[in-house]
């Protein structure tokens, strides 16, 4: 028999919703299985997953949930043992609460608009506005970003350390769909929330 003198301590889950009551049970079902494998990215990974976690917390908000579109911020604190600081991990879900289509950057704007160079624009002018800190030189978009959507506007999410020290924490770019207007799709989900 091991004698143990501290437990090894995991995250096994985080906060999130489930889509209830919907008169279609499969499109439900979808649904409620992307919302996990989406909270699931906030989990310890690498080589935080073998750690002891000492603290966790977990949270989501409903950002758009109106003319069948549903977005959704999940935020994920943990603190691994040993470590000068814990870490938060975002990540987010836009998705057709008719068809169960999960939407990408691009799904946004309409095909060929050069949607990424006019984002970029737009981000770079606010990192100089703001005055953040870089650690990294903005890459430029790449359609894989972290998105959710809100009333009045996208937001684009950057995770610690990816652009920002430590200290900065999320860096998150609110964009009003007022200065998108010309390049959203009129299928875009944005549309839909105008």
């Amino acid at each position: 028999m091991q004698n143990y003198k501290t437990a090894i301590l995991k995250q096994a889950a985080a906060t999130y919703p489930q889509l209830a009551r919907v008169s279609n049970q499969p499109l439900e079902n979808r649904i409620n299985r992307l919302i996990k494998r989406t909270v699931d990215k906030t989990l310890p990974t690498g080589r935080y997953q073998d750690m002891n976690i000492i603290t966790a917390a977990s949270k989501y908000e409903t950002t758009v949930n109106y003319n069948d579109i549903l977005s959704l911020r999940f935020e994920n604190y943990y603190y691994p043992e040993m470590m000068a600081s814990g870490i938060t991990v975002v990540q987010a879900l836009t998705v057709n609460l008719i068809t169960g289509k999960k939407y990408k950057l691009r799904d946004l704007f309409k095909e060929g608009s050069n949607y990424k160079t006019y984002l970029d624009n737009i981000i770079e002018q606010e990192i100089i506005e703001r005055g953040i800190p870089l650690i990294n030189e903005f890459p430029g978009i790449t359609g894989d970003e972290v998105f959710y959507l809100k009333k009045d506007t996208l937001v684009i999410v950057y995770q610690e350390y990816e652009l920002t020290p430590g200290y900065y924490g999320t860096l998150e770019f609110n964009i009003p769909y007022s200065k998108l207007e010309p390049l959203i799709d009129k299928n875009s989900p944005i549309a839909r929330l105008m």
